[in-house]
């Protein structure tokens, strides 16, 4: 499933770019994972998390998710302090036995692990603690986080997938690349 929304590429008036975009795109997005979710179309248990932690993250955001009143707070109200508090709830909530990876994406790529990380409490915890290190950097680098997520699946675009390969891909970022290889359609 591929979504588009507008033009995400906020350099200038971040705060009123996103503004407006950003309850319509979350509703939107929120609908679409409750119907995979209820239809049984959502079942991931090989995924890799790519989060921008570009310096536009840094900005506050207008959007506020729902806190819960479990182990995880939400530490400020920058776009990258909601992301890292949204990631830490879908971590904990992975399967038992999942295979999961976090790609952090600036002007480089900062990853948990070189080879598939098994859920379980220990790579949990361990995961959470990555995603708390999270801090904005320079640049942002999608389409080098693209190509290690499919490094997952076996190797490159004209490479069948292995059996072990990478079944979901989540996305998080806010703008356009700066780094790297982008094509524009």
């Amino acid at each position: 499933v591929s979504l588009t929304y507008g033009s995400w590429d906020h350099h200038d008036n971040i705060a009123g770019g996103v503004t407006g975009q950003l309850p319509h795109f979350h509703q939107a997005f929120a609908m679409l994972i409750r119907d995979l979710e209820q239809t049984r179309l959502l079942h991931s248990t090989k995924v890799v998390f790519i989060i921008d932690i570009s310096l536009s993250m840094k900005e506050a955001s207008s959007w506020k998710p729902e806190v819960d009143t479990g182990i995880d707070k939400l530490e400020g109200e920058r776009a990258l302090d909601i992301a890292r508090y949204e990631l830490r709830k879908i971590i904990r909530q992975l399967p038992e036995g999942a295979a999961f990876d976090i790609i952090a994406m600036y002007g480089k790529l900062s990853l948990l692990s070189e080879k598939w990380v098994i859920a379980a409490k220990d790579a949990r915890e361990k995961a959470v603690k990555f995603v708390q290190s999270f801090d904005v950097k320079t640049g942002t680098d999608l389409h080098g986080a693209l190509m290690r997520a499919l490094e997952f699946s076996g190797g490159n675009w004209f490479t069948p997938p292995r059996d072990d390969s990478v079944d979901t891909v989540f996305v998080l970022s806010d703008g356009m690349t700066s780094v790297g290889t982008s094509m524009v359609f």
